[in-house]
């Protein structure tokens, strides 16, 4: 520089550095404006994906919800409501589709008193990429962007029937004198962890009711006796079903213990010993008819797409059922799973 001021090679050679610290700069800032636009997509995508599923989750958990407690000359008595299951003892019907399943649920409705109000039939669906939500009449669409939609259940190994007295013989059963049980003459084989499951139906004298302490089921090791499992109940209740843990056990006894201050008058009208379930789950995408009522678990996985532009660097693609998205596109993707358990789902 001079006294006279900037030379021109000097004032080129400061325009030049000038351009390149601003290319620089615009550089930075525009990465850090499209990182900061690419997570708020994928943040937006995230949470309405999390309240789509809210809902679904919602009322998939109340499957099958059937039974209330109604008076019968002032006495509870469980009542299981007409119209909450279909004839193969399930609470659903599924039917597969391409990209998106169809799930149709059944349940009772209590209102704010713990009354039944109502049985609700609730039925998702995708309509194109939009995802359904029916009740009666009414249809409303709880999101867009739902690009593959797809139903698994989870089942029980149900129905293997260990011991059957659906005609009660008396011959069958030991009861010890001086002991308060009855003891089932032939010996169970588990092969590994188990639920069991007894359904019965017993009745009993007004004299046994009143002088009853309580009663059980009992699973036991033989011939040491130590009990595997065990599942306790009341008088007058009959026409049960009761879950009995057990371990593995390759040589077991069933008891029907009671404890009373009186009267021991009661009769076994019928009973059946089921293997139920081992604890895990037997995935399936469509569950024969037989099977349906063994359902205790419904996984939903959802293939839902951001509804703003967003760019992605992540080249693998992503699926759900049929459908597969190469998600190197100009959108966010995400694969949403979740598993819903539906205790209530089956009528035993």
């Amino acid at each position: 520089m001079n006294k006279k001021g900037l030379t021109l090679i000097e004032m080129l050679i400061y325009i030049v550095l000038f351009s390149i610290v601003a290319i620089l700069i615009g550089s930075q800032m525009k990465s850090m404006v499209s990182s900061f636009s690419g997570g708020k997509t994928i943040s937006i995508l995230q949470s309405d994906t999390r309240d789509v599923l809210a809902v679904l989750t919602r009322d998939i958990c109340n499957t099958g919800y059937k039974r209330i407690m109604v008076s019968a000359g002032g006495v509870y008595k469980d009542s299981v409501i007409e119209g909450t299951f279909l004839a193969d003892s399930s609470s659903f019907i599924h039917k597969e589709g391409n990209p998106g399943d169809t799930l149709i649920i059944y349940k009772a409705v209590l209102d704010k008193s713990g009354n039944f109000s109502k049985k609700d039939t609730i039925q998702y669906y995708l309509d194109s990429t939009a995802l359904k939500r029916k009740t009666g009449n009414s249809t409303v669409t709880i999101s867009e962007n739902v690009h593959g939609l797809q139903f698994e259940y989870g089942v029980y190994k149900i129905d293997s029937v260990l011991l059957d007295e659906t005609s009660f013989n008396a011959s069958n059963w030991a009861v010890p004198f001086g002991l308060d049980e009855m003891k089932f003459n032939q010996k169970i084989n588990l092969v590994s962890e188990a639920n069991l499951r007894i359904i019965y139906d017993m009745t009993f004298s007004e004299d046994f009711k009143n002088d009853m302490d309580s009663m059980r089921w009992e699973i036991r090791y033989f011939p040491t006796a130590g009990v595997a499992g065990s599942v306790a109940f009341k008088a007058p209740k009959s026409e049960l079903g009761l879950e009995i843990p057990v371990p593995q056990n390759s040589n077991a006894e069933l008891v029907l213990r009671y404890w009373t201050n009186g009267s021991k008058d009661f009769t076994v009208n019928s009973f059946k010993l089921l293997l139920d379930n081992f604890g895990k789950y037997q995935w399936t995408s469509n569950p024969q008819t037989n099977r349906k009522k063994g359902v205790k678990a419904i996984k939903i996985e959802a293939l839902t797409r951001s509804k703003n532009k967003g760019e992605t660097t992540v080249e693998t693609p992503i699926s759900v059922g049929n459908v597969s998205i190469s998600r190197s596109g100009p959108y966010n993707w995400r694969h949403y799973s979740e598993i819903v358990e539906i205790p209530n789902n089956g009528l035993f």
